[in-house]
């Protein structure tokens, strides 16, 4: 980043997920739900220079007719 700036997480899977931001849990969401583009929305502050962004997903049903695990995430500039 250019700058420090205030910005907003959008994102889903449809298995359970994390999101940390340089180390810090910004979000979770337990449980199976149906995913959807932008559907969880989360409000962080990137400092200046670099951000790591971590995710976790966990998939938690497998069986014959499990969906393979995928995310959707984008960065907004508020």
């Amino acid at each position: 980043m250019p700058r420090a700036m205030t910005a907003q997480l959008r994102m889903d899977s449809f298995f359970p997920f994390r999101v940390f931001l340089n180390g810090k849990e910004v979000y979770r969401r337990l449980g199976l739900d149906a995913d959807c583009p932008d559907k969880r929305k989360v409000d962080v502050h990137l400092k200046a220079g670099e951000n790591l962004i971590v995710f976790k997903l966990s998939q938690t049903v497998i069986s014959t007719d499990t969906f393979p695990w995928g995310l959707y995430f984008r960065i907004v500039k508020e």
